[in-house]
């Protein structure tokens, strides 16, 4: 876990979940939509209460109030489940009462409408990913890391990008994400990128190998896309495994391919 205080919103869980759920605002999704997908992605994370919190302040910064997440924030004070989570982290009597009047007033905050419920401040769109950008990600409640090791162009349509993904990722910093092992290589185009993942940039590599022409990949006249590596063929919108690429630091691949 990175950074965590005892205030509701100093917790990083609960950050990333704020700017998920406005991520998707932004891409058009309902305040129902966006809390339905993060909580189907959430639900069973170590720390899902935190995740639930977090939602239940998007909707009251909004204006909005949702039955069924000021239900689940009162069993959670409850019940005793925030308490529990921090005993296990071994936080002491201090941060225990601290925290304890932190979501006591998170609590009556929720109960009392925000008269002018406006959203926050849209951010200003991220750039396209480029050659050697490096980030993390969540899916399935894992956190992953990966490196663009290679744009492409794309005549009929949005760029393709070679991207090496590594294992579970443990810390997200850059320096800990090239020490993770590799996990798959895969050309990934920029529709399914931006669609399927909340990508959080960690830096940048300067990286001279030319990739393209070393996995394959050839764009067809309909728009999609194919590559072969290692005896394999995989079609538009499949990531592949390489084999060349399993179980070794994503340092020493790139160091190795300069």
């Amino acid at each position: 876990m990175g950074t965590y205080g005892y205030k509701i919103n100093e917790d990083d869980t609960f950050q990333e979940t704020v700017s998920d759920f406005q991520e998707y605002i932004e891409k058009g999704f309902s305040f129902q939509e966006a809390k339905d997908r993060i909580w189907a992605e959430h639900q069973k994370d170590i720390d899902w209460h935190i995740v639930i919190f977090a939602l239940a302040e998007c909707f009251w910064q909004r204006g909005e109030t949702d039955a069924w997440l000021q239900s689940k924030v009162a069993d959670i004070i409850e019940s005793g489940v925030d308490r529990e989570f921090n005993v296990s982290l071994e936080a002491d009597e201090a941060f225990l009462k601290n925290r304890k009047r932190a979501v006591d007033r998170f609590w009556k905050k929720l109960q009392t409408p925000k008269s002018a419920g406006t959203a926050p401040a849209k951010k200003p769109e991220p750039p396209l990913l480029q050659k050697g950008d490096c980030f993390w990600y969540k899916t399935n409640g894992k956190t992953f890391g990966a490196v663009v090791l290679e744009k492409q162009e794309n005549p009929y349509g949005s760029p393709l990008y070679f991207i090496l993904i590594s294992e579970e990722l443990r810390a997200k910093k850059l320096e800990a994400l090239l020490e993770e092992n590799s996990y798959t290589a895969a050309w990934f185009d920029e529709g399914d990128l931006l669609k399927n993942n909340r990508m959080h940039f960690l830096g940048k590599l300067q990286i001279s190998y030319d990739y393209s022409n070393q996995f394959g990949l050839k764009i067809e006249e309909n728009g999609s896309f194919c590559c072969s590596n290692v005896g394999q063929t995989v079609t538009w919108g499949h990531s592949f495994r390489s084999l060349s690429f399993h179980q070794e630091t994503l340092k020493s691949i790139i160091e190795r391919y300069q």
